[in-house]
């Protein structure tokens, strides 16, 4: 599963046979930034979210509920940048 959402996420790199060991760099760095950016910031929203949710005590949802709750409130965009 772990393969598969890599695979959705992470964009393929094109590089120049004749590419410099800094050039293959700055591609990768620039194919593969905003990628991992991206992957990094929805776990770590994940994980916050279930952690408020532990620590403030709330028994009355679980763990799905909560993730649920987070992909709705994504895809409304109420964390899109300048929201």
């Amino acid at each position: 599963m772990a393969t598969t959402l890599l695979n959705e996420m992470l964009p393929s790199i094109s590089v120049p046979a004749d590419a410099s060991p800094q050039q293959v760099a700055a591609l990768v760095a620039e194919a593969l930034g905003p990628a991992l950016h991206t992957m990094v910031s929805g776990f770590s929203l994940a994980f916050t979210s279930l952690a408020i949710a532990h620590d403030s005590g709330r028994t009355d949802v679980t763990a799905i509920e909560v993730l649920q709750e987070l992909a709705l409130e994504i895809e409304a965009g109420t964390y899109d940048e300048g929201s």
